[in-house]
């Protein structure tokens, strides 16, 4: 449970970007996959090839389980590691970071190239008051668009990569 149930409000937001625009057969990233949950649905929706990454060794083994009583681990590849696992096994259609800022800020230009052109990156994990600063921040790449999805105070940001 440390690592996620599904039922704070920036997951809730990345679920609702998945249902909304997720195809079936799309690559999927997972970067700080926690409880696995992100990649749950994935596999639910359809997704083809899922990956999911994770820093602490705890949220790994608690991703892994889930997967398998889930009867999805034949479907996950949940590895530890960063997102120099999606650069070198991207590029992927739709990649979610429910992460804090602070952590996607470093390594948004990897994000970036992680993901081919006309694919969707959704960044949580981010408060409302951080909005402009993400803004700021994805002004400086090509993006088609972008939605702001709010949830009490927490926000996603989803764009399209150009």
């Amino acid at each position: 449970m440390a690592f996620g149930t599904g039922h704070h409000e920036s997951t809730q937001l990345c679920v609702k970007s998945m249902m909304a625009q997720l195809k079936p057969g799309d690559r999927f990233f997972d970067l700080g996959c926690g409880s696995g949950i992100l990649c749950i649905l994935a596999s639910r929706l359809g997704a083809g090839k899922i990956v999911g990454v994770d820093i602490s060794d705890d949220a790994i083994a608690n991703a892994l389980e889930n997967i398998a009583i889930n009867n999805v681990a034949d479907l996950i590849e949940i590895r530890p590691g960063s997102v120099e696992i999606a650069c070198e096994t991207g590029p992927y259609d739709f990649l979610v970071a429910n992460i804090i800022k602070s952590v996607f800020y470093d390594i948004f230009d990897q994000i970036y190239m992680a993901v081919r052109p006309g694919g969707i990156i959704v960044l949580s994990g981010l408060l409302e008051e951080e909005q402009n600063d993400v803004l700021e921040l994805l002004s400086s790449y090509c993006f088609i668009k972008h939605n702001i999805k709010y949830d009490n105070e927490w926000i996603a940001v989803e764009v399209i990569k150009e």
